[in-house]
């Protein structure tokens, strides 16, 4: 989203520049220091410059997105105020002492990291995530916040920050990574996500995080558990960019069945799909041609995964129960 231009803004007062700014006098004894000057009242500050791209804005493009977000969050009220509140204990983290679950727990979510992005008058490296998902975690009554790729070795004091933890939907798994040579079909590698993101679901794992991973999310938690991958499945990626939609039918008894036990037709796009499952995982739904399209892991507190796409629906029990979970997690969690 762009900036409002510079026209329609309002100027807003800022600190007065270093030109402008009284010296502050060294500091003299208590009996001789002189008071410190107030800052400027708004009249006589400079105005802020707007950002360079909002030359190439306008004020009604800026309130378009406002007011669609503004629609959709009347359609769909925010559900936190029944999430029960924190504790109040000192071990509390992100300042629930004082507000409690509030703002609901904190669910973290991998990001695309992509070169030549444009923006506005903008051309640069990005990091990128369809707004489907922060939406979905919010309409669930989470807090989310973008992980984007980063050094491996940080991934545990990231999650150690977070109640809940998604690995979103992206490129193909470089098929080194579970032992494969690649296929002519498989995209080229994303081996800087790839590390970044095998590092947070193990983190996740040894933490006993609430876990959910989405389409390469689940591809990659089933890797990270030593299973592989079939890279090219017909069917369920027809039409570049757009989602299609199948059914899929629950495995009963598994945490999946007790969330959605009737067969669903739900958004999906992928080419990839789970070949040999991982250490501990079990198959919780599949599709009519008997492809894996979701799996969980019994022995975590909560780990899930589906290969379909839930952001592009409307159906939110999925990413409920991980906010719910992650809402227990966030309160009985020790903190390191």
């Amino acid at each position: 989203m762009s900036l409002p231009s510079a026209s329609a803004a309002p100027s807003v007062p800022s600190a007065p520049s270093a030109s402008a700014a009284p010296s502050v006098p060294s500091a003299p004894s208590a009996s001789s220091a002189p008071s410190v000057p107030s800052a400027p009242s708004a009249s006589s500050a400079p105005s802020v410059p707007s950002a360079p791209c909002a030359s190439a804005s306008s004020e009604e493009e800026f309130a378009a997105p406002a007011a669609a977000e503004a629609e959709w969050s009347r359609d769909r009220p925010h559900p936190t105020t029944n999430i029960a509140p924190g504790p109040t204990s000192p071990r509390d983290r992100h300042g629930r002492k004082a507000r409690g679950m509030a703002t609901g727990p904190l669910i973290g979510i991998s990001t695309y990291a992509e070169s030549d992005v444009r923006w506005g008058v903008w051309r640069l490296d990005a990091v990128l995530l369809p707004a489907g998902y922060p939406r979905l975690v919010r309409r669930a009554g989470g807090l989310a916040a973008l992980l984007p790729p980063d050094a491996p070795e940080h991934a545990a004091a990231a999650v150690a920050r977070l109640d809940g933890l998604v690995i979103a939907g992206g490129p193909d798994v470089e098929p080194a990574r579970y032992g494969a040579e690649p296929d002519p079909r498989t995209g080229p590698p994303a081996r800087a996500r790839d590390a970044w993101e095998l590092a947070l679901i193990e983190a996740a794992l040894e933490r006993g995080l609430p876990l959910l991973g989405i389409c390469r999310g689940m591809q990659l938690l089933n890797v990270a558990l030593g299973g592989t991958l079939v890279q090219h499945v017909d069917g369920h990626a027809e039409v570049p960019g757009v989602f299609g939609r199948h059914p899929v039918k629950p495995v009963p008894g598994t945490r999946y069945a007790g969330l959605v036990p009737e067969e669903a037709s739900v958004p999906a796009f992928h080419h990839q799909a789970v070949d040999r499952l991982g250490g501990g995982l079990v198959p919780s739904a599949h599709a009519e041609d008997g492809t894996v399209e979701a799996v969980e892991l019994p022995a975590a507190p909560w780990v899930l995964g589906v290969q379909w796409h839930p952001e592009m629906g409307d159906d939110v029990r999925v990413v409920r129960a991980l906010v719910e979970a992650a809402a227990a997690f966030g309160r009985d969690a020790p903190r390191g």
